[in-house]
C-alpha cells in the first residue's frame, strides 16, 4: 500500500491528542481540535460538549488534581479521507490505578473511538470524538490478597457490563454519577447509527 501523508498525519494527531491529555499539556491538547469550538463535539463517560469546555473540565477533574496516572493507548484501525474531511475508527485501551480499602487495583477499559476531522489551513484538526464501550475489568496489582472482596450491590448491577467497573471506580471515588446509557458494544443499533452519522459527515452531510 502506497504511503498516504494525510493518513499518517491523522494517526499522529490521534496519538498526540491522547498523549497531551494524559500528560496534562492543556494548550497543546486544545490545539489538536478545530480552532472554532462550535465546530467540535466530545462525548465520553464524564463529559459531553465542545473542545473548549472539554479541556477546561479536564483540568478540574479529581484524577488530574490528585496526580492519578491515566494512560490511553490508541490504535487507529480505519481512516477514510474525502478531500478536506476524514473519519477514523480506532481501538483504545485505558488503564488507571484505583485504591479500595488500602488495596491497589487497576481498572482497564476497552473502547472503540469514532473521530471526525477537517483540514484547516493545511492541517488536520479533530472535530469530534465519540466512544463506544466494549468491556472493562478490575484487577488486583498487589502481591497480597485483598482483605475484603469487592461485592457489587444491586445499584451497580444496573450499569451495563461493558463499563460496570468504570462506574464503580467513579462512584467509589466520589465523582459525578456515571450515565447508564453510554454508547456500548451491546447496543448494536446505536453503534450502527453512530457509524452512519460519521459516514454522512465524510460525504459532506
Amino acid at each position: 500500500m502506497a504511503f498516504n501523508p494525510d493518513e499518517a498525519a491523522i494517526v499522529a494527531l490521534l496519538k498526540r491528542e491522547r498523549f497531551y491529555r494524559d500528560t496534562s499539556q492543556w494548550d497543546k491538547l486544545r490545539s489538536q481540535y478545530h480552532p472554532d469550538a462550535h465546530e467540535t463535539y466530545i462525548n465520553v463517560s464524564w463529559f459531553q460538549g465542545d473542545a473548549d469546555k472539554f479541556v477546561e473540565q479536564s483540568q478540574k477533574r479529581p484524577s488530574t488534581n490528585q496526580g492519578i496516572e491515566i494512560d490511553h493507548f490508541i490504535d487507529p484501525h480505519v481512516i477514510e479521507i474525502r478531500g478536506h474531511r476524514a473519519i477514523s475508527d480506532s481501538a483504545i485501551f485505558i488503564k488507571r490505578p484505583a485504591d479500595y480499602k488500602n488495596h491497589e487495583y487497576e481498572l482497564g477499559s476497552r473502547l472503540r473511538a469514532l473521530n471526525r476531522f477537517l483540514k484547516v489551513a493545511g492541517e488536520w484538526k479533530i472535530v469530534s470524538l465519540e466512544v463506544i464501550y466494549i468491556r472493562d475489568r478490575l484487577i488486583s496489582t498487589s502481591p497480597n490478597s485483598p482483605k475484603e472482596p469487592i461485592v457489587l450491590d444491586d445499584s451497580l448491577l444496573e450499569f451495563p457490563r461493558e463499563y460496570r467497573w468504570m462506574a464503580w471506580v467513579m462512584l467509589m471515588e466520589g465523582k459525578r454519577n456515571p450515565k447508564k446509557d453510554l454508547p456500548r458494544n451491546g447496543n448494536i443499533e446505536e453503534v450502527r447509527q453512530m457509524v452512519a452519522r460519521n459516514e454522512k459527515f465524510l460525504e459532506g452531510g
